[in-house]
């Protein structure tokens, strides 16, 4: 199975083939493009969803994996344009499997929400305190921090690694943070492929 992710850039780019490797349970290949990098089609979610959907077909891939940062979106649109962009590209008889997420705040929570895995993703001892995901002001500071008292020196590797070691079943937060949604989504997307 061939994937392209479409996300906001390096850390994402690092992390979200981790997570999908863990909810699926198995192997695949991917390429990476960045939101901002998706210019031909157009502003908004909506449109460079329609944008990656086309070029993953191009390139022969399985499917998408879509993800968006809440940041200060509220009202859930972002998450409401993406899932209804998928469905008016099926409705038009386009039927690649896109698996769609929106993180709250940011996916960085998604890694700090399952303690366990930052613990042994950065190699730290078990009695290492990991901030609370939904309570932390700033997730990417705090596993910045965390990272910065481990043995990795680059940054992407070391989110990468936590990544590889998160299960929804230790994420208590899931279902705020929009992980159980998209956990549930790239089930039911690729559960086929």
């Amino acid at each position: 199975m061939k994937l392209l992710f479409v996300a906001d850039g390096p850390r994402d780019k690092a992390t979200l083939p981790g997570l999908v490797r863990s909810i699926l349970g198995h192997e695949f290949s991917e390429s990476f493009e960045r939101w901002a990098h998706l210019r031909d089609g157009g502003k908004g979610y909506e449109r460079k969803l329609k944008f990656a959907v086309g070029l993953a077909r191009m390139q022969k891939m399985d499917g998408v994996v879509a993800v968006a940062d809440r940041d200060r979106d509220r009202s859930k649109d972002r998450h409401n344009a993406l899932k209804d962009c998928r469905q008016k590209l099926r409705d038009r008889g386009i039927a690649l499997p896109a698996a769609v997420g929106v993180a709250d705040p940011y996916v960085d929570v998604w890694l700090l929400d399952d303690e366990t895995a930052v613990r042994r993703g950065l190699k730290l001892d078990a009695n290492t305190a990991v901030p609370h995901a939904t309570k932390s002001k700033d997730p990417k500071t705090d596993l910045n921090e965390l990272v910065s008292t481990s043995e990795f020196e680059e940054m992407m590797d070391a989110l990468e690694s936590i990544a590889g070691h998160v299960t929804e079943a230790r994420s208590p937060h899931a279902k705020e943070t929009g992980f159980a949604d998209f956990a549930d989504d790239c089930r039911r997307e690729f559960e086929s492929v």
